[in-house]
């Protein structure tokens, strides 16, 4: 048919100007693909490793299931994919940018597409934290004094000394 010749003929020119015959791939598993060679190697530690995991599978993989194919994806395709993680955790919203664009590059790089469309690419806005008030000197006065006679006094101590949360001091081990 004519549309066959003429996306043929496409085809052809792309394949002399960049010189490279590219198969398209699918933007999923280009980010799949991305993640396993280029960031998973520089993760130290199997919980920065499940917070990766763990963002991409829920918050941006789930935007692209309808498009197939990488050069598919726009600019706005991505923005909408940052827009829904609005008022989310910061680090959700900084992990998911850079996987959006890291899949990009690599794609880039791999010569499937010829502009990058995560270029100018707004990062959400994270959630609103609230603020953190101090003790004041009379109140820590009184958790020093409840520390000397409590049989919890060290727990309260290393929160207090450490200003680690409750959580973190209960899990320290005794190589921590």
């Amino acid at each position: 048919t004519q549309r066959e010749v003429e996306e043929n003929k496409r085809k052809a020119r792309e394949e002399f100007i960049h010189g490279v015959r590219v198969k398209d791939r699918p933007f999923v598993e280009l980010i799949v693909d991305w993640f396993n060679t280029v960031k998973k190697p520089k993760i130290k530690t199997t919980s920065t490793l499940n917070s990766w995991r763990t963002t991409i599978n829920l918050h941006v993989l789930p935007c692209f299931n309808t498009k197939k194919l990488t050069s598919a994806v726009s600019r706005a395709d991505l923005q909408r994919c940052l827009d829904k993680l609005e008022g989310m955790n910061r680090c959700v919203a900084i992990q998911a940018h850079s996987t959006l664009k890291g899949a990009c590059q690599l794609a880039l790089a791999e010569g499937i597409i010829i502009r990058d469309p995560s270029l100018l690419l707004n990062r959400p806005s994270p959630k609103n934290t609230k603020s953190k008030d101090s003790l004041t000197i009379e109140q820590e006065k009184v958790l020093l004094e409840e520390a000397s006679h409590s049989e919890y006094g060290v727990f309260l101590y290393l929160l207090y000394y450490t200003g680690c949360r409750k959580g973190e001091v209960l899990g320290l081990q005794w190589g921590d």
